[in-house]
């Protein structure tokens, strides 16, 4: 299978999970488990990463996108960690960020499905 084709199931099969969590949100009328399990998963995958090169991270010069997304990530996972207990503006704080998540993953698939990506491992 080339390395093109494993990126683009992975990146479909995350927005897939998006969509599937807000439809359920939506069909259940305020369920927001699935969400937060989505902003969960998205969150530890992407901190993991990061804090793998962890002495990439702050080495000068620093790349602040990347100091930019682990801290917004750590602020998902601390909002999804609140809102499993029923923090009103935690769920609507974790919303918006599984949102954001969403819009990415679009963004990833439309980039996947558009260029030709090789030697990416």
């Amino acid at each position: 299978m080339p390395e093109n084709s494993i990126v683009a199931a992975v990146v479909i099969l995350v927005l897939m999970a998006h969509l599937a969590a807000f439809a359920w949100l939506a069909w259940t009328g305020g369920d927001v488990r699935p969400v937060l399990c989505c902003n969960v998963a998205v969150a530890v995958v992407i901190l993991g990463y990061q804090l793998s090169r962890r002495r990439y991270l702050l080495v000068p010069p620093v790349d602040q996108e990347v100091v930019g997304l682990v801290a917004f990530e750590a602020a998902v996972l601390l909002m999804s960690g609140w809102s499993f207990h029923g923090r009103r503006a935690a769920v609507i704080a974790s919303s918006a960020a599984c949102a954001v998540h969403l819009v990415a993953s679009a963004a990833a698939v439309l980039f996947v499905l558009t260029f030709r990506m090789t030697r990416l491992f």
